[in-house]
């Protein structure tokens, strides 16, 4: 009789299991373990567990069936093999770091029924550079951060909760015009008000931003690590520097603090190593810890 061959998908040996246990037992009886492999999820579960698949770098691509309804929190966490993700019409929900520190990702196409992307989803997913958000995923809570390579940004023109107008590449929460994510091409519309916390962070491939007047607020971590601005203009009609907002920005060098500002909150500046001094105005009432770093000369105005 002539030897079965194994089902392949993408060049890979498919191997069907619904978490890592059953999935070192099928290992286990392979007379050769393959260095990658294709996981397929069985089409009896509709939730994926938390950790099912956790740090699991030998898997090269998954195949989701059409009743999948939800990934667990840190499912798929530090699978470093994964290149590229489709997901099922029946997908809703993709919980927190589900996706989280898969550096191999590059390329994601979401379900038109994915409803809800949790915290740090796909946080440090550096592979990836481009993103489409379909009309049905009408809640992202910081998802994305860390993907620092992020450029390309659009939100489906029928999404009734965000869009990317003016072809901004970003995020921006309709109603209250305020920018949720960003990415390296990113352009601030003057329509903004609002630069949502944490919308930049670990976005190091961003080299420089134009903040517009209209901006109102920005929030804290909203451009914490990235490294590759060198200077950053902060408008007028900003009141606080929020924490953590400008951290870890070593390749900052020199900015202005307006005269509007009258706080400068904890650990904002902290990691700019490239200041080397900064002028306070008076209006600085307020300065939280480890502001900025120790070798930073203060001049106060």
């Amino acid at each position: 009789m002539a030897k079965k061959e194994p089902e392949l998908y993408d060049g890979l040996i498919v191997i069907e299991a619904a978490d890592q246990k059953a999935l070192d037992k099928k290992l286990e009886k392979m007379a050769e373990r393959p260095e990658k492999f294709a996981l397929r999820i069985p089409k009896s579960k509709t939730i994926i567990k938390e950790s099912a698949f956790d740090s699991n770098e030998e898997i090269g691509a998954i195949i989701f069936h059409e009743a999948l309804e939800e990934i667990g929190h840190y499912a798929f966490r530090d699978c470093t093999g994964i290149t590229s993700l489709e997901f099922p019409e029946s997908l809703v929900n993709i919980l927190s770091s589900a996706f989280r520190g898969c550096t191999g990702l590059k390329s994601v196409k979401f379900s038109n029924s994915l409803n809800f992307i949790d915290t740090s989803a796909f946080y440090g997913c550096t592979g990836l550079t481009e993103l489409y958000i379909p009309a049905s995923l009408t809640k992202i809570k910081s998802a994305f951060t860390g993907c620092a390579n992020l450029s390309h940004i659009v939100v489906d023109e029928n999404n009734p909760v965000y869009d990317s107008r003016e072809n901004c590449n970003a995020i921006i929460e309709t109603s209250t015009n305020t920018l949720v994510l960003g990415g390296c091409e990113t352009i601030i519309p003057a329509s903004v008000s609002i630069i949502y916390c944490g919308a930049f962070d670990g976005c190091a491939g961003l080299k420089s931003i134009t903040i517009p007047d209209t901006i109102k607020r920005i929030m804290f971590t909203a451009f914490r690590g990235c490294s590759g601005l060198t200077e950053i203009s902060i408008p007028e009609g900003i009141t606080t520097i929020e924490g953590n907002t400008f951290a870890d920005c070593s390749g900052l060098t020199g900015f202005t603090i307006p005269e509007s500002v009258t706080k400068i909150d904890w650990q904002a500046f902290m990691g700019c190593t490239g200041i080397k001094s900064i002028v306070i105005p008076a209006s600085v009432t307020e300065i939280g810890n480890k502001a900025f770093p120790e070798t930073t000369e203060i001049i106060r105005k």
